[in-house]
């Protein structure tokens, strides 16, 4: 149990006129599902949001009940390595998340 978190770091507008032409300014945003443990503040999530990656209920359509799916790291052991996790949270909460996800996702 814990306390979650959609960390979002949006993409700074380059003023360089080579940057706009080129496309090569980062104009996408950059997000991650990061999640800390009551009482010991430890972090036991921490993985990046990728527009690839499905999102919502076992098929990444939007949640019906409590439980969100997605694909993602855990801090714990092998780095890097995508897991299929599940998070259990109100299902508003639940219908909230998987729509800002799914908006970030579409901007990326």
């Amino acid at each position: 149990m814990g306390t979650l978190r959609l960390n979002v770091k949006l993409p700074e507008p380059s003023d360089d006129p080579e940057d706009v032409e080129s496309g090569t300014s980062s104009s996408t945003p950059k997000a991650r599902l990061v999640m800390r443990s009551d009482g010991s503040h430890r972090v036991i999530l921490n993985t990046p949001v990728r527009k690839e990656l499905s999102f919502g209920d076992v098929s990444g359509n939007e949640p019906k009940g409590q439980y969100v799916y997605f694909m993602g790291t855990v801090d714990v052991g092998e780095a890097g390595k995508l897991e299929l996790l599940q998070l259990k949270m109100r299902h508003e909460f639940a219908v909230k998340l998987f729509e800002a996800v799914k908006s970030l996702q579409e901007a990326m």
